[in-house]
C-alpha cells in the first residue's frame, strides 16, 4: 500500500503515479456529453491550415459558453415518493482544525473501497451548495476544485460565482465537493481513522482521480440528484471533471475541463516529487 505524504502533496503524488509502469491512465474517449473548449492548435497546424483557400479551409471551432448549455428535463419523483437519504449528513467537523470553522456539510460514507483495494470506513465527504435545485432537477452544476482548494467555490472562484455570472446561482444548483486527501473536510491524513481513533497521518492510503469522482457521485446520489447538467473544473479539478464523463452522457450532459489533461506530464511528476521530499525532511511529520 502506498502512503500519502501530505494533505496537499498526497494528491500530487497520486497523480504522478498514473504514468508509472503498470499504472493505467484513465483515458477519456470522445464522448457526446463533452462540451469542448479547444486550445489553440500548434504552430505546425496553423501553417498547414494557411495552405487552404477560404472555400476549403476547415470550419472554425467556436467554444460553447456555459450560458448556452441546454439542460434537458428529467422526470421528477412521483407525488408522495420523496427522496430518502441513506447516509448521515452533518454540519460540523470539530475534530479537524482545518475545517472546524468552515460553513459546509459532510456526508458520511459508511464504506468506500478505493481503486487500490483499501476500504475506508465512515469516510466524510465535505460539500457546499449554492443556488436552488429546480423542480425537475435538471439544473445541477458540479464544480471540481484544484489541488489546494476546498468545497467553498466562493473562496477561490469568487469573481465567477453569483447571479448572472459564469457560475450562475440564479440558474444552476451548484455543488462542490472536497477531494479525498484534502485537509478541508473530506477523509484525509488529518481526519480520524475509526479503527484507531487517531488521525490517519502518513498511513492514509493512496487515492486516485477516479476515487474522487466515484465517492462524489455517491453524495449526489444520496442528495437525490439524478442528472448533472454540467461538470466544470480546472487543473486537478479538470482531471476529475474528465472522470465524471465516464458516468455516461445520460447522467452527465456537459463537461468543461480547463487547464488540464487526461494524464500527468513529466514536469508535474517532478513537481510532486519535490513536494514529497520537502515533507519527508520535516522531522515532525510521521
Amino acid at each position: 500500500m502506498f502512503r500519502s505524504l501530505s494533505t496537499t502533496s498526497s494528491r500530487a503524488y497520486r497523480l504522478s503515479l498514473r504514468n508509472f509502469p503498470g499504472q493505467h491512465s484513465h483515458r477519456v474517449p470522445a464522448l457526446s456529453c463533452m462540451t469542448v473548449f479547444p486550445k489553440s492548435p500548434p504552430t505546425r497546424i496553423l501553417h498547414r491550415q494557411a495552405l487552404h483557400t477560404e472555400a476549403t479551409k476547415p470550419a472554425k471551432i467556436t467554444p460553447m459558453p456555459v450560458a448556452s448549455i441546454k439542460m434537458p428535463s428529467i422526470p421528477t419523483s412521483p407525488p408522495g415518493l420523496a427522496h430518502v437519504r441513506k447516509y448521515v449528513h452533518e454540519t460540523s467537523q470539530p475534530s479537524n482544525p482545518f475545517s472546524r470553522f468552515l460553513t459546509q456539510s459532510y456526508c458520511i460514507i459508511p464504506s468506500f473501497t478505493l481503486e487500490s483495494g483499501v476500504t475506508l470506513k465512515q469516510a466524510p465527504v465535505a460539500y457546499k451548495t449554492f443556488g436552488e435545485l429546480s423542480p425537475s432537477g435538471d439544473n445541477v452544476m458540479v464544480v471540481c476544485h484544484a489541488l489546494t482548494g476546498g468545497a467553498d467555490v466562493g473562496d477561490w472562484w469568487e469573481p465567477l460565482l453569483g447571479p448572472g455570472k459564469a457560475l450562475d446561482t440564479s440558474r444552476f444548483f451548484i455543488i462542490c465537493l472536497n477531494n479525498l486527501g484534502s485537509p478541508y473536510g473530506s477523509v484525509s491524513p488529518v481526519t480520524t481513522n475509526p479503527e484507531s481513533g487517531e488521525p490517519y497521518g502518513p498511513e492514509f492510503p493512496l487515492t486516485t482521480i477516479r476515487d474522487d469522482a466515484r465517492i462524489h457521485k455517491l453524495v449526489l446520489d444520496d442528495l437525490g440528484i439524478k442528472q448533472v447538467a454540467v461538470v466544470i473544473g480546472g487543473s486537478l479539478g479538470g482531471m476529475i471533471a474528465l472522470e465524471w464523463a465516464y458516468f455516461g452522457a445520460k447522467y452527465v450532459k456537459n463537461v468543461v475541463a480547463l487547464a488540464t489533461s487526461a494524464r500527468n506530464s513529466a514536469w508535474c511528476i517532478s513537481w510532486g516529487e519535490a513536494q514529497r521530499q520537502s515533507i519527508y525532511s520535516d522531522p515532525v511529520y510521521g
